[in-house]
């Protein structure tokens, strides 16, 4: 006679820790055969008298409790006739992590008891916490260039080997994907924990001026609730992620960045204009001062008029050269800021060569034309015209 009999384990909740989950082991029979009981037990099944965590027997409406059971675990009341038996696990823990067996045993009326065994495993989920980012003790938010900042990030990623961190780093807003591979990230420390993984990881950089508005994020990834990490870190309970506060960096001036020039270059007419300009990069912003050199000495441009600053640099107009006409001019710009409590200067000089104005005299020629005395009646005479008299009584 062939068996008409299935049974099947099904269980249902969200799995994460701290949570309940629902196994119930199901069945249909024919009517030649007979429901014995069922057991639900972990596998491998463990040694020990009565190694299950709940017996279902045929005729007792109650659930024997095994050597498995605890006060997590309970089992709904048992009627035959429903064809299933239903055991509750609540506050759901890492060692609930396991393949569970519906064990049934039911009679055919040729052969007897016959087992029936149906398996499925409960993956317990731990959901990752959200990460904490530490600074160094006395951490200025303005950093000097080509300085080390190393920021160290923790947190419970998860279940282990489901959760690990990933990190970014943020230039004025754009975004670089700092990969697993790189020598800037020290090496995965893992903490205590049963089956869940504490981690901390310490990322380290050497910052330039292109660094600037610099922040550095740490976001947590987990496969099992959050598969792709956001692309800024906005709410952080929720986005699992932690960064720094913005670094601003800051570097001296130096003359090896600093430019001076003059409009119209190199040379220029007494009569005319001559704008020097001068930019030197740093960060504060630098101030300027112009000083105009004669022979080994120089002079500070009238601080009334000590030259416009134009953004990031200084222009000084010149409109009165005349004096100057077949003459040098040699003008110095010193830039100067003060980085974290370091007063940095560069100077460079300009020398412009101021050319004579060539002036073109008009010259005017005079030609004189000779003229013929013409005598006319009466003895008058008129040089060069002639006269028309009336005729004489």
């Amino acid at each position: 006679l062939v068996s008409a009999f299935q049974g099947e384990i099904s269980i249902t909740g969200d799995e994460e820790i701290g949570s309940n989950v629902t196994i119930t082991c199901s069945w249909t029979l024919s009517q030649n055969e007979a429901f014995v009981n069922v057991i639900l037990r972990s596998l491998p099944v463990p040694s020990g008298a009565s190694p299950y965590y709940f017996q279902f027997n045929n005729g007792i409406s109650f659930a024997i409790p095994g050597s498995q059971s605890n006060n997590r675990t309970s089992a709904d009341s048992f009627n035959v006739s429903s064809q299933r038996a239903v055991v509750r696990i609540t506050n759901v823990q890492c060692a609930d992590d396991r393949n569970y067996s519906c064990f049934f045993t039911y009679a055919l009326p040729s052969s007897g008891a016959v087992s029936y065994e149906k398996t499925s495993y409960l993956t317990v989920k731990a959901r990752p916490k959200a990460p904490t980012i530490r600074l160094p003790p006395n951490t200025n938010t303005s950093l000097l260039e080509f300085s080390n900042i190393s920021v160290v990030c923790a947190s419970n990623v998860g279940l282990v080997g489901r959760g690990s961190l990933q990190w970014k780093i943020y230039r004025s807003g754009v975004p670089e994907v700092v990969p697993a591979t790189d020598p800037r990230l020290g090496a995965m420390n893992n903490g205590e924990g049963s089956c869940t993984q504490r981690v901390q990881q310490t990322f380290s950089m050497i910052v330039s001026r292109a660094d600037q508005n610099l922040t550095i994020t740490c976001f947590v990834q987990n496969d099992d609730f959050q598969t792709q990490v956001p692309g800024v870190c906005q709410t952080p309970s929720t986005d699992l992620c932690a960064d720094t506060p913005p670094f601003r960096i800051v570097y001296g001036v130096n003359e090896t960045s600093m430019n001076v020039d003059s409009d119209p270059p190199g040379e220029v007419y007494q009569d005319k204009a001559l704008t020097l300009t001068c930019k030197a990069a740093g960060l504060p912003a630098p101030e300027y001062t112009w000083a105009q050199v004669v022979g080994d000495n120089s002079t500070d441009v009238d601080n009334t008029s000590p030259g416009d600053l134009i953004g990031d640099m200084s222009r000084l107009v010149l409109g009165n050269l005349v004096s100057y006409g077949g003459q040098e001019l040699k003008y110095t710009c010193t830039a100067s800021n003060k980085v974290l409590g370091r007063t940095y200067s560069a100077t460079k000089e300009i020398t412009v060569q101021v050319l004579m104005t060539t002036t073109t005299q008009r010259t005017t020629t005079t030609t004189t034309i000779p003229t013929t005395p013409t005598t006319l009646g009466g003895g008058q005479s008129v040089n060069g015209t002639s006269a028309q008299l009336g005729d004489k009584d």
